[in-house]
C-alpha cells in the first residue's frame, strides 16, 4: 500500500488493522468495508472523478515523503535512541543542582 502511495496512485483500501492510523480517509486514500459493493462503487467513483483522484494521489505522496521516507525513518529510528539518554541526562542534572542547594 504504501508503495501505491508514495508513486502517487489513488489507493482503495479496507478500514482494518493499522491502516486507518497511516492514512485519513478522503485525504490520502479511500477507506472502505471489506465489502465487494462498496469497494466497486469507490473504484467507479475514482473512475468518474479525475479530480479526486489526482487530490488522493498527490496528498499519498506527499505524506509518504513526510512520514516514511529513509530519512524519516531514520531520524525515528535516532529519535527511538536518542530521547531515553537525553531524558536520563537531564535527570540527573537535575539531582545535582538539587544536591548542590
Amino acid at each position: 500500500m504504501l508503495e501505491a502511495l508514495a508513486c502517487g496512485k489513488p489507493v482503495i483500501t479496507t478500514n482494518l488493522g493499522e491502516i486507518p492510523n497511516i492514512i485519513k480517509n478522503g485525504e490520502h486514500a479511500i477507506l472502505v468495508n471489506p465489502n465487494e459493493n462498496e469497494i466497486a462503487q469507490n473504484i467507479l467513483e475514482l473512475l468518474a472523478n479525475p479530480d479526486l483522484t489526482k487530490f488522493l494521489g498527490r496528498n499519498a505522496a506527499l505524506l509518504v515523503q513526510q512520514k516514511y521516507s529513509i530519512e524519516s525513518i531514520v531520524d525515528q529510528t535516532v529519535n527511538v535512541y536518542t530521547e531515553p539518554v537525553y531524558r536520563k541526562a537531564h535527570y540527573i542534572a537535575a539531582v545535582r543542582v538539587k544536591n548542590e542547594l
